[in-house]
């Protein structure tokens, strides 16, 4: 795979994930809500991010491995959020944004192994750290006893 494809992919699972995420921002639970909504504008953040530095290096977006890119969307928290408009329960929620934080920090980390030179891994490391310290946040947040 080349670093285009990857990236395009990541973005295009990124912009199905927002989806996702979105839906669980009205969830009755006020702190998960209020969680994931931020999670959502740092992950519009990021994408704005991705896509700008892929501008400068002159990587066309666009490209996607449609293979990977159906395996991703048939996990079942794509699967479930085609079924559900939200999840009802505050465990089901976060399970759901944890498993996909986890996906895309292994997407992030896959696409490590194809970026060279120093400010291509600079970018992706920035990335990572963002991605962790939101699976750190919902891992904390699923931790905590049900008020």
């Amino acid at each position: 795979m080349t670093l285009s494809v990857a990236l395009g992919t990541l973005l295009e699972f990124k912009r199905h994930a927002l989806e996702l995420f979105l839906s669980l921002t009205g969830h009755a639970d006020q702190e998960v809500a209020g969680s994931i909504r931020d999670l959502v504008e740092e992950e519009h953040s990021i994408l704005a991010g991705l896509e700008a530095w892929m501008a400068r290096q002159s990587i066309p977006a666009g490209e996607v491995d449609g293979g990977m890119l159906d395996g991703l969307l048939s996990m079942e928290y794509f699967r479930l959020h085609a079924r559900e408009a939200a999840v009802p329960d505050r465990v089901k929620a976060l399970d759901l944004a944890i498993q996909f934080e986890k996906d895309a920090l292994l997407l992030f980390t896959e696409i490590w192994t194809l970026c060279s030179g120093e400010e291509c891994q600079a970018a992706l490391h920035e990335l990572i750290t963002l991605e962790k310290q939101h699976l750190l946040r919902l891992l904390d947040m699923r931790r905590q006893p049900v008020a």
